[in-house]
């Protein structure tokens, strides 16, 4: 197995707000979240080439990374990560549009209102903004602004988070010197 990280330069927890962080967390459900995402959609389901992909984005005082991951075998590792980078570019192209969008707002208002039914899970909603020294959006704030959400808010974010012109990528397991060169081969055209 080759596990897989493609990683992204993002903005800072300083340099984003909280109606940000929310349009982050509905553009990378959109990009590798559940229900058929585009990631998941096509690695797992149109090529079955693997079951996990997932993102995360981590926010400090004065950067932030994004990254896209995911587990393979040796012999789908250059198929997958072909597929994965036309699919990050194409996301960095085109964003998302209202039918996309509006399928992931539904999901997150439905999975608001039943994760933050107690107080360990409601806590999550203030964690990072008391961290930070923000002030924290409530659960009906956090609602209306996920339903308010529109295409313009979301693709607007993306080059601060998923910029392919900063793209980076590694591979550990399983690697060898053609993994190397897979991955720099693929990436040619966005690193100068």
């Amino acid at each position: 197995m080759i596990f897989t990280s493609i990683e992204f330069p993002a903005q800072s927890a300083n340099d984003t707000n909280e109606v940000e962080k929310k349009h982050i967390d509905l553009l990378l459900s959109i990009l590798c979240g559940p229900m058929s995402s585009r990631l998941v959609k096509r690695l797992r389901e149109e090529e079955n080439l693997l079951y996990g992909i997932d993102t995360d984005q981590s926010a400090m005082e004065t950067f932030g990374l994004t990254s896209v991951y995911y587990d393979i075998p040796v012999n789908n590792f250059e198929k997958a990560f072909t597929i994965t980078i036309e699919e990050l570019e194409k996301f960095c192209e085109k964003g998302t549009n209202k039918k996309e969008l509006d399928h992931y707002k539904e999901y997150f208002t439905n999975r608001y209102l039943v994760n933050y039914d107690n107080v360990f899970s409601f806590s999550k909603l203030f964690r990072s903004s008391l961290f930070w020294e923000k002030k924290p959006m409530d659960l009906e704030e956090t609602i209306k602004v996920v339903r308010e959400s529109t295409p313009k808010d979301i693709n607007k974010m993306i080059p601060k988070f998923i910029n392919m012109k900063s793209v980076n990528a590694f591979g550990f397991g399983n690697v060898n010197e053609k993994t190397e060169e897979i991955i720099k081969k693929r990436l040619e055209n966005f690193i100068k």
